[in-house]
């Protein structure tokens, strides 16, 4: 992996996404709608302005999933991580 800073996901990277996203789901037995699914629903998602992703690596071994959500606490959105995962092989070596 190369040291590149994580950049923002655009649609175009929804297959990256989605292959990382689902290897996250097996790599813990967790169900997963498969990567084609998952694809074209980030393209979707990702065009929009609610939902974020950040890739690192090149080629991406990362990827965080955010979403801005309304809150009571505060007068705008918040930031949201609701996945995170580096794949196996790249783990630990910050």
């Amino acid at each position: 992996m190369s040291s590149a800073a994580p950049r923002p996901a655009t649609p175009s990277d929804a297959e990256t996404v989605a292959r990382l996203l689902d290897a996250f789901n097996r790599e813990y037995d967790t169900p997963t709608p498969g990567p084609d699914v998952l694809a074209d629903r980030l393209r979707v998602l990702l065009a929009g302005s609610e939902v974020m992703a950040l890739l690192a690596g090149d080629p991406a071994v990362a990827v965080a999933l955010l979403t801005l959500r309304p809150n009571v606490w505060v007068d705008g959105p918040v930031v949201l991580v609701d996945e995170l995962y580096v794949a196996p092989e790249a783990r630990g070596r910050g």
